[in-house]
């Protein structure tokens, strides 16, 4: 089930966090609609996997977003529940899934 985007809630924590790493909207958002999702414990995270989007379609490594925030989006994890942004944080070692 897809992410609606207009419906995503941005904690205070979340918002302090991705203010402190430097992570931008729309590095959320494209990661939110492009993303891989994993249930952790009661929450979702979702990571861009760049490895597996190029043998799903290539095409979205070729967005215009995805240029521009490539590194940060490919570091990044999101942890959501109920469509509320809980926190965001940089990615520091591999992620199994």
């Amino acid at each position: 089930m897809k992410i609606n985007l207009n419906n995503i809630t941005y904690s205070p924590h979340a918002q302090k966090r991705m203010q402190q790493r430097g992570i931008n909207k729309k590095v959320v958002e494209f990661i939110l609609e492009h993303g891989i999702k994993q249930k952790t414990h009661e929450d979702d995270r979702y990571i861009f996997n760049q490895s597996k989007q190029k043998k799903i379609n290539r095409e979205i490594l070729k967005h215009a977003i995805y240029k521009k925030f490539d590194k940060q989006i490919s570091s990044t994890a999101l942890v959501i529940h109920d469509n509320h942004l809980i926190t965001a944080y940089k990615i520091q070692k591999r992620i199994w899934n």
